[in-house]
């Protein structure tokens, strides 16, 4: 099929010719990628087309990476159709009014000394995963059986054991549980189809052995200062989701690992459970001290602990 000849055929849930180009190029580049990925690895793949709410899934599975030996891969989600960004959160699925579950889940700053300041390892995630895809996060991912049993009392060793996990899979860096220091805890916005609840660990390296991506889920990596992070996103260069520039923010005053191992030695872990606020311009994302938690009033009176993300200016504001 050529785009040419969308036109030329009947669609009776997307009446829009753009939309049907478009819809049918995801679906070409889908396909294409699928026999790709096929040839190479021998991965099995499904591809669902939903005719309501104009959405195509398309999950990858095992996905295996050589990290010395093979190794199965967590399913990924391909492209959606239309996709959207909210809250500083780019999706690829259509929003839904019942909550999903958020999946415990652990992210990791590693981190080492520079010549300009500490430095924090970014990984560009696939254009095609559905969650934060083409976007520059910190290692991480849910925690699996494998793990440990995710209860009361239990979530933080566990936590740690999925970071550790997760790392050497998506980096091949070996860290260990020891050097793990959490100081942050992220949940999903409700509003938001896929979600997670997310330890943010602190993995200070004594230099770092040589990076390895696999070069599907993740397709790039760069050792930055948190500054120098913060300036391309400002600059519409790097795209980050809003709890890495939260992140990335906090770091960037601290100069050296010591400072870093010390600030966070006296600060207790946060705790960010963001609602998504809706602003002219631009959005928002309101945490639990802030005014407008409740009502959503973006000028209510009172206390402010919020994102304000529009482009090319985004503030965070914690005033309370």
């Amino acid at each position: 099929m050529h785009l040419t000849d969308v036109g030329n055929w009947h669609c009776p849930w997307c009446a829009d010719l753009e939309l049907r180009k478009y819809l049918v190029s995801l679906l070409l580049a889908t396909v294409e990628s699928l026999f790709r990925d096929f040839a190479q690895h021998q991965v099995g793949a499904t591809i669902y087309l939903a005719e309501k709410g104009v959405q195509r899934y398309a999950k990858v599975r095992d996905n295996i990476v050589a990290l010395g030996a093979l190794r199965d891969k967590r399913s990924m989600n391909v492209a959606p159709a239309r996709a959207g960004e909210v809250a500083g959160l780019r999706y690829t699925q259509t929003m839904t009014n019942t909550p999903a579950p958020a999946k415990p889940s652990a992210s990791v700053v590693v981190v080492r000394d520079g010549t300009d300041g500490i430095e924090v390892l970014m990984l560009r995630r696939n254009e095609k995963i559905a969650f934060h895809g083409g976007a520059w996060v910190f290692p991480g991912g849910r925690v699996d059986a494998e793990d440990g049993d995710y209860v009361a009392g239990a979530e933080l060793e566990v936590a740690k054991r999925a970071a550790v996990r997760e790392t050497l899979e998506e980096t091949g860096l070996a860290v260990t549980s020891q050097v793990m220091l959490p100081f942050a805890h992220w949940t999903t916005p409700v509003e938001l189809p896929k979600r997670f609840a997310t330890w943010f660990f602190a993995a200070p390296v004594i230099g770092a052995d040589e990076v390895r991506i696999d070069n599907s889920e993740i397709i790039d990596y760069r050792w930055l200062t948190p500054a120098a992070a913060l300036q391309l996103q400002a600059a519409g260069e790097l795209e980050l989701p809003a709890p890495t520039y939260v992140t990335l923010l906090g770091f960037s005053v601290l100069n050296n690992i010591d400072a870093l191992i010390a600030h966070l030695g006296q600060t207790e872990v946060q705790h960010f459970v963001p609602r998504l606020l809706p602003i002219e311009h631009g959005r928002c994302t309101v945490y639990r001290e802030d005014a407008a938690y409740e009502s959503l009033i973006f000028d209510a009176p009172g206390p402010r602990h919020r994102l304000v993300m529009k482009p090319g200016d985004w503030r965070y504001i914690r005033e309370f």
